[in-house]
């Protein structure tokens, strides 16, 4: 009975030991199982980091793809325009840059940044169309009495406030790069610069500021009597001016103010002009 016993025991230390040595074993797989999925996670992380990080570069040359696009498109609108010019246009003589020499734009000689001077990546914002593309036409109120009309002759003054800032603007970079006397209009303006210091984006500018040139086109009444209490509105206005459209037009104005005085102050440091403050102060010649 004994010697029984002691078989099963034998036995039963022999199914331990080996029930252990499995356990041991299914320990050590779980243990390198977790190893694999810990490294196995550790890579999908690298590879959603790495794919973000790919989308992003994605999305910079994309936007750096657009902005040449854009530029390319001016430059493009730009010399047509200058190949349609009347022929006794006032001419503007023009130096071209050099990488190692700079010229200056006093009594009518051209200033230049180096072409190889580096310039930052920022471009200006483009001015997108401001009136609404179906226009309300003038209510027609009746000849003698429109009380309609010194509402649309106070928006219309908005309108004239807006751009009389960025005239002032305009004045302000002509005399801050030292553009010649006899450049003024505003294309003209952002073509000499364009020139003179090889820098797109003042024909970018340019293609702005002609799109908020010319307001009023439609706006205003065509007769000049001032006395519409007592003549009425021979010619009333063609389109009605509704305050959207001229808060639109002043947030265009600004936003263009705004890039304007960026690119002018990015070539000013460089030339070692006066500040925009005090440049703003003096009085225009």
């Amino acid at each position: 009975m004994l010697d029984m016993l002691r078989t099963q025991l034998t036995v039963v230390q022999a199914l331990l030991a080996e029930a252990r040595t499995r356990a041991e074993a299914a320990e050590a797989d779980r243990d390198c199982l977790a190893d694999q999925v810990e490294s196995q996670r550790h890579r999908l992380e690298h590879a959603a980091a790495y794919g973000r990080e790919l989308e992003r570069d994605l999305i910079g040359r994309q936007d750096i793809v657009t902005a040449l696009l854009r530029e390319n498109e001016v430059l493009r609108r730009q010399a047509q325009r200058l190949l349609n010019e009347s022929a006794d246009a006032v001419p503007v003589f023009v130096t071209a840059p050099s990488p190692q020499t700079a010229t200056h734009a006093q009594d009518g000689v051209l200033r230049a940044v180096p072409a190889g001077l580096p310039m930052p990546d920022w471009q200006p914002s483009t001015v997108e169309e401001w009136r609404p593309k179906a226009e309300l036409p003038y209510p027609q109120s009746g000849r003698y009495h429109d009380p309609i009309f010194e509402q649309q002759r106070d928006r219309c003054d908005a309108l004239d406030a807006a751009w009389a800032e960025l005239k002032r603007d305009l004045r302000a970079v002509r005399r801050r790069l030292r553009v010649p006397f006899h450049v003024r209009s505003p294309g003209r303006v952002m073509h000499w610069l364009h020139q003179s210091t090889s820098d797109a984006r003042w024909l970018m500018i340019g293609e702005s500021v002609e799109m908020v040139q010319h307001y009023d086109k439609g706006y205003r009444r065509s007769d000049a009597d001032p006395d519409v209490a007592r003549v009425g509105i021979v010619n009333p206005p063609e389109y009605e001016l509704t305050m959207g459209t001229v808060n639109a037009y002043r947030d265009r104005v600004a936003r263009l103010r705004t890039d304007l005085i960026k690119l002018t102050d990015l070539h000013a440091e460089r030339l070692g002009l006066a500040t925009w403050g005090a440049c703003r102060r003096r009085p225009w010649q």
